[in-house]
C-alpha cells in the first residue's frame, strides 16, 4: 500500500474507531469501569493516531507557491503531528492508570500524581491535544482554498472542531456532542480520502508517462 492510500485509509477508519471508543465509554467505561475503560482507550489510541496521520497526508495536496503559504501549511502539519502525539500520550497514561488501580478513588489519586509532574497537564491534557484539531483545521481550509479538497469538507471539519471545543465548556448528556463531531469528521473524510487517492493515481500515471 502506497503512502497516499495509507493516509486515505487512516482518514476513513479513524472516525469509526473513535466512535467505537465513545460507545465503550457510554456503555459503562466512564469513570474507569473495566473492561470497557480499557476497551475504549484501545480503540482511541490507534484511531487518534490514524486521524493525525490522515490529516497530515492532506499536506501533500496543498503545494503552496508562496513562502507564507508554505509556512502556514508547515505549521498546520506540525500542529497535527504534535497534537496527535499528545493525545496518544494521554491515552497511554489513561491505560496505565486503569491497569494500575482498582477503583475510581485510586484512579483519581494516580491521575493527580501524574498531572502534578511539571508540564504534563499542559502538554498532554490542556493544550497539546487541541493542537491536533487546530492543525487539522488549518490544513483542510488551506487545501479547500486551493481547490484540492471540496469546500464542504472544510465546512464539515470546521463544524466538528467547533463542536469539539464547545464540548469542553458545555455539559451534554452522554457526550452527544462528541458523537456529532465524529460523524461530521467521517462525512468530511470520505471526499478528502477520495481526493488523496485520485491525486496519487494521477501522480503515478504522470510518472509512468515520463518513464
Amino acid at each position: 500500500m502506497t503512502l497516499p492510500r495509507f493516509t486515505a485509509t487512516c482518514l476513513l477508519f479513524a472516525p469509526i474507531g473513535i466512535l467505537l471508543g465513545w460507545a465503550g465509554m457510554r456503555l459503562g467505561g466512564g469513570g474507569g469501569a473495566e473492561p470497557l475503560w480499557t476497551v475504549a482507550h484501545l480503540f482511541w489510541l490507534p484511531s487518534y493516531a490514524a486521524l493525525a496521520v490522515g490529516f497530515a497526508g492532506i499536506h501533500r495536496l496543498i503545494r503552496p507557491r508562496r513562502a507564507a503559504g508554505r509556512l502556514l501549511a508547515g505549521s498546520g502539519l506540525a500542529m497535527t503531528v504534535i497534537g496527535g502525539l499528545a493525545i496518544a500520550a494521554q491515552m497511554v497514561v489513561d491505560l496505565v492508570v486503569g491497569f494500575a488501580t482498582a477503583d475510581r478513588d485510586a484512579m483519581g489519586d494516580m491521575f493527580d500524581q501524574v498531572q502534578s509532574v511539571p508540564g504534563v497537564e499542559l502538554a498532554v491534557y490542556a493544550v497539546g491535544p487541541s493542537l491536533l484539531f487546530v492543525g487539522m483545521l488549518i490544513l483542510v481550509v488551506q487545501a479547500a482554498a486551493s481547490r484540492q479538497v471540496p469546500a464542504r469538507a472544510a465546512v464539515l471539519v470546521s463544524a466538528a472542531v467547533v463542536i469539539s471545543g464547545l464540548e469542553q465548556a458545555v455539559e451534554v448528556p452522554l457526550r452527544l456532542m462528541m458523537l456529532a463531531a465524529v460523524l461530521l469528521l467521517w462525512l468530511a473524510a470520505v471526499p478528502i480520502a477520495r481526493q488523496v487517492r485520485e491525486d496519487a493515481a494521477a501522480e503515478a500515471t504522470a510518472e509512468s508517462l515520463r518513464a
